[in-house]
């Protein structure tokens, strides 16, 4: 009886102190990219928001597809653009070079790229400090070492 009391508070202890997995692909995120040139004044040559929406399926395997928002540049100057920006919600792209994929019981991330027809690891969230991250797409099939681990939080 000792033991199994023991075990179960271990087990209730790890799950307060642990961090439970949140999916990354997900609705209503978003992120936002912009391009620079830092040869130019106010270095911004343009940029999009993006987010994921709806599904695709490639050799059996379901993907997130994902969209753009163009950018708005409020002063209609040409680039490079300098702030303010918006961005046009009113229409949007579908971004054809890219899917991603969330296997959320390994804790992993892949992306699909429609030019090289081929899939690669993004993200394995399942790695500890100290661990080692090879990626032919992130990391160019280069070994990094994960130094630190941090909390980000997002909202729907």
């Amino acid at each position: 009886m000792k033991q199994a009391l023991l075990l179960f508070i271990v087990l209730i202890s790890y799950e307060a102190i642990g961090q439970p997995y949140q999916k990354l692909i997900r609705p209503n995120i978003y992120w936002e990219q912009f391009y620079y040139d830092a040869s130019t004044i106010c270095s911004t040559t343009g940029g999009v928001r993006v987010f994921f929406e709806g599904d695709t399926t490639v050799n059996g395997f379901s993907y997130s597809k994902i969209y753009e928002y163009p950018p708005i540049f409020p002063l209609n100057q040409p680039g490079p653009f300098c702030a303010p920006f918006g961005v046009d919600t009113t229409q949007s792209g579908l971004n054809t070079w890219y899917a991603f994929r969330e296997d959320s019981i390994a804790q992993k991330v892949y992306i699909y790229d429609f030019n090289t027809v081929s899939e690669y690891l993004l993200y394995d969230f399942n790695l500890q400090p100290g661990d080692t991250f090879i990626s032919s797409y992130t990391t160019g099939g280069n070994p990094y070492i994960v130094d630190s681990i941090q909390t980000i939080t997002t909202y729907d």
